[in-house]
């Protein structure tokens, strides 16, 4: 579908968009708040549609870097990170565990503070002066500037990474219920649903929207169902197996991880351009960018860097094991090691430029914002920020 069409498809009959922002907030006094026709998505974790790791913010690597840890929150009943934060540039939005927060990016003061029903495990959506975020007990609409409730509706998430929801022009994409996928317009009505015959692992919006299914147990299916995104028709489904980590959407197709390490890429109609097997499973869906794929260590030793066409591999780094993916900036790809830091690579040839031994706590989610690279633990109440200190 031609995207003019796809927009007028999405828009018909609502009145409203998270491009134009109109009639957003129901019965409350509010305006609506003004936005551009699009919002650009900053150093947010996977949450740009096409759910690539990729940023346009740069990171200067310098020779030493200072860590600190950052949005240490002072009420002791504030609970833990489950997820990394969306980021917009001046602030981070941070999921935790029954509540979200935004804080300043640098010096991490708290701007406000919101309690959520049900815990939070995906990353908060960004879109049109607004904070999406979906819990296990509801989706709710913030208004950005102060954590106020837009709309919340009754559609709970589950505890997938990569079924993070998605604000998308004139939708909202987020889970329902473990097993399926709700569309909502941005007043918080329904536009339409999806079910499926097995749990949601992940999606990714794009031309379609590519929603892998997670099979527990031998119940269900598991593969990737393309959905319309106007009304989530079915166009095709890929039965290959259970898979892992992603979708994620590149210039050159759609590339999921699979069980036993398999990475799959798919073109627009779903046949399987080239499949790839690792002896150790990658931690997180490859990163494309800068013409290559990039695919972490996993629970291996290497990362890799490997041509989209053909899954055929350019270069190897070592990094060990990681629970990490890889980021792509401007200039560089960054990857990290459990044991071994954080690693500054050429993203031509995969030489690496700086380490940095010290940042080691990296989990699943890695940020890049003014400079700084942020990261988080597998488990505490805070987040940890990395600066430079000198210069290369």
């Amino acid at each position: 579908m031609h995207r003019r069409a796809l927009l007028a498809a999405l828009g018909a009959g609502t009145g409203a968009s998270f491009a134009g922002c109109q009639s957003l907030h129901r019965g409350d006094g509010r305006s609506a708040p003004e936005c551009p026709s699009t919002t650009a998505v900053r150093a947010t974790y996977r949450v740009d549609g096409t759910r690539r790791n990729e940023t346009v913010e740069r990171f200067r690597p310098t020779a030493e870097v200072e860590t600190e840890p950052w949005g240490t929150p002072n009420d002791e009943d504030v609970l833990g990170i489950n997820a990394p934060p969306a980021v917009d540039g001046e602030r981070l939005y941070v999921p935790r565990v029954g509540s979200v927060e935004a804080r300043r990016a640098g010096s991490g003061s708290l701007d406000w503070r919101t309690s959520l029903d049900g815990d939070l495990h995906t990353v908060p959506a960004l879109g049109c002066g607004s904070v999406f975020v979906a819990t296990t007990a509801a989706t709710y609409r913030l208004r950005a500037s102060d954590g106020s409730v837009a709309w919340k509706r009754d559609a709970d998430s589950d505890f997938a990474l990569d079924a993070s929801p998605i604000a998308v022009e004139e939708t909202l994409f987020t889970t329902g219920s473990g097993i399926g996928l709700v569309a909502f317009a941005p007043d918080g009505d329904t536009r339409w649903e999806a079910t499926f015959d097995a749990a949601v692992s992940g999606f990714a919006v794009s031309d379609a929207v590519y929603v892998a299914l997670d099979a527990h147990d031998g119940d269900g299916n598991g593969g990737l169902v393309a959905l319309d995104p106007a009304d989530g028709t079915r166009r095709w489904r890929y039965d290959g197996g259970k898979p892992g980590r992603g979708p994620v959407v590149g210039a050159r197709g759609v590339y999921i991880v699979g069980a036993y390490g398999r990475l799959s890429a798919l073109d627009a109609d779903g046949e399987v351009r080239w499949e790839r097997t690792f002896d150790r499973s990658p931690a997180a869906p490859p990163t494309p960018a800068h013409g290559t794929l990039y695919v972490d260590a996993g629970d291996g030793e290497e990362c890799r860097a490997l041509d989209p066409e053909t899954g055929e591999r350019r270069w190897t780094v070592r990094t060990g094991s990681t629970t990490c993916g890889m980021l792509a900036t401007p200039e560089h790809v960054l990857a990290t090691g459990a044991d071994s830091g954080l690693h500054v690579l050429d993203p031509d040839d995969g030489t690496r430029l700086r380490s940095y031994p010290s940042v080691r706590f990296a989990e699943r989610g890695l940020l890049v914002s003014n400079g700084s690279v942020y990261v988080r633990p597998s488990s505490g109440t805070e987040l940890y920020r990395c600066f430079p200190t000198d210069s290369a």
